[in-house]
């Protein structure tokens, strides 16, 4: 896990979806603490997208939709 904040106040799940809803960066919440989340890298994207593809080939009759949650 990244490192907290500068300050080391602790927050309530209130303040941090208040503070995730105008935020720039994803943040993950632990104990009152918010962490920054690092973006997915180029790798992690394409490996990402021959998983899915892959997906859609063996199940394709068998769904209508598959999503690919963004990193």
């Amino acid at each position: 896990m990244g490192d907290a904040l500068v300050d080391k106040k602790l927050y309530t799940p209130e303040e941090y979806f208040a503070f995730e809803e105008t935020s720039v960066g994803k943040h993950e919440y632990e104990n009152g603490e918010i962490f920054a989340m690092a973006g997915g890298s180029y790798q992690h994207g394409l490996i990402s997208g021959n998983v899915l593809r892959r997906l859609q080939e063996l199940l394709d009759s068998k769904i209508t939709a598959l999503l690919l949650a963004a990193t």
